[in-house]
């Protein structure tokens, strides 16, 4: 019972997480910075179409959306690994400055 209720907890978490992405879901190396970057820049870009329009309540304008995600998902080294991975910060974003001033 235990375990259904925790994960019961953490799918109300990512249902009302403010933007769930599809990229955060599956880790992916890449073995360049610029080959995450490009892949980030399709999938925010995807992302942001299908958020704009669910999350009103967060995005004014269908460019506010990317510019959220392109904030949101960066790249980053780890060097275990020796490779890029997208890294979710959103819950620093929304926390950030930049978000309540757009607000």
């Amino acid at each position: 019972m235990k375990i259904v209720l925790t994960a019961l907890g953490v799918a109300a978490v990512l249902v009302a997480s403010p933007a769930v992405a599809n990229h955060i879901f599956t880790p992916t190396a890449f073995d360049t910075r610029g080959e995450c970057e490009s892949e980030n820049a399709r999938l925010s870009n995807d992302d942001a179409e299908r958020q704009f329009p669910l999350r009103p309540d967060l995005f004014s304008s269908l460019g506010e959306a990317r510019s959220f995600m392109t904030r949101a998902f960066t790249c980053e080294y780890d060097a275990d690994e020796d490779a890029w991975f997208l890294t979710d910060h959103r819950r620093e974003i929304i926390a950030s400055d930049w978000f309540k001033r757009r607000q």
